[in-house]
């Protein structure tokens, strides 16, 4: 997949990640623009990672592009979640909400590698 649709398929994840935080941004309202803005930024970064760590030249969907690092993305975000979203500190709920759009948008770079038909491997 080339690099347009992960950079898209980013973005939408990673203002969609924002959801669960509307109800922070809504005491903050004046963090909803900027919120939006950074996630579309690092949204569109983010879903690039896999691909500047595993060029296509040389070692492309090897560890960083496999289901095990997806595992391990998946369980990072939940722990996350879980530890800080109950936090009313507003530091803490703006590096969730940072670290849970980089995390959505490397998750979706690697769905949509596993949607082509060579697929990720599960684990290299």
């Amino acid at each position: 997949m080339t690099r347009k649709p992960h950079q898209i398929g980013g973005v939408i994840l990673a203002e969609l990640s924002l959801i669960p935080y509307y109800s922070f941004f809504m005491k903050n309202w004046i963090m909803i623009i900027p919120a939006i803005i950074v996630a579309y930024f690092v949204g569109k970064t983010a879903s690039m990672i896999p691909d500047l760590i595993e060029p296509a030249k040389w070692h492309h969907r090897k560890f960083f592009h496999s289901w095990t690092v997806l595992l391990i993305l998946s369980l990072a975000l939940t722990v996350l979640y879980a530890l800080y979203s109950q936090e009313l500190n507003f530091i803490s709920n703006c590096n969730v909400c940072f670290w849970t759009t980089v995390i959505v948008s490397y998750i979706s770079h690697l769905l949509f590698d596993a949607i082509t038909p060579m697929g990720i491997p599960f684990f290299k």
